[in-house]
């Protein structure tokens, strides 16, 4: 069976599909430049929705002025790449719906002050229309732009890995769809691959190694 991964996986994971006798074929659908931007400090919260986002502020020369702010985040990944950089996580969601409810939750928490969020040029509407709807005081800040970079295959596959909504628009760019089983790391990038495919599983955990773990359960017997 041939496998599409629309990200370029770590040496450990090509190798624990090649092991169960899969060919994967790899290719980065979607490139996710920094952009320029400028920090107004102090903040009283920070809030990213992606790794992108926070190597993006890593690279500022004042990133480390807001090592003393809480964060908010979506992904367990994440997470950790902020904690590896001394950030004070205070919660990290699965998906921005999970942290619009614990936001809501305690919404007098996050209200009077300002709260930094470091979004894509093509974030969704999820938190924006959150933040508008309770009149908080939030400085979106775009950080990186994401980029198709399509190949065209050649031959065709059996299944095909997202990661990202931004992931099925770049492949659908180049390509018509066939009967191909299609996995896909969460509910929002499901959702952009289930109006062209019959088949579409979500991983029980959105991470990587979580598709690969749910390509390993429907594949193997």
């Amino acid at each position: 069976m041939k496998i599409l991964s629309t990200k370029c996986l770590t040496s450990a994971q090509q190798q624990r599909l090649q092991a169960l006798g899969f060919t994967l074929v790899q290719h980065n659908f979607i490139a996710t430049p920094p952009l320029p931007f400028a920090l107004s400090l102090p903040y009283e919260w920070l809030i990213f929705t992606s790794q992108n986002g926070v190597q993006s502020v890593l690279a500022h020369p004042q990133w480390q002025e807001l090592l003393s702010t809480p964060v908010l985040c979506v992904g367990v990944k994440t997470q950790q790449l902020l904690q590896s950089k001394r950030f004070k996580v205070c919660y990290a969601a699965d998906y921005a719906t999970d942290l619009v409810a614990y936001m809501r939750n305690d919404l007098s928490r996050y209200q009077g002050g300002r709260i930094a969020f470091f979004a894509g040029m093509h974030r969704l509407n999820t938190l924006p229309d959150f933040f508008a709807s309770e009149k908080l005081q939030v400085a979106e800040i775009t950080v990186y732009d994401t980029v198709f970079t399509p190949i065209t295959l050649a031959e065709p596959v059996d299944a095909i890995l997202f990661f990202s909504p931004s992931g099925v628009q770049s492949y659908l760019s180049t390509h018509t769809t066939a009967a191909e089983q299609v996995y896909c790391i969460g509910t929002t990038t499901a959702q952009a691959a289930t109006p062209h495919w019959a088949s579409v599983i979500v991983a029980t955990e959105p991470t990587v190694d979580g598709v690969l773990q749910a390509v390993v359960a429907s594949l193997i017997p």
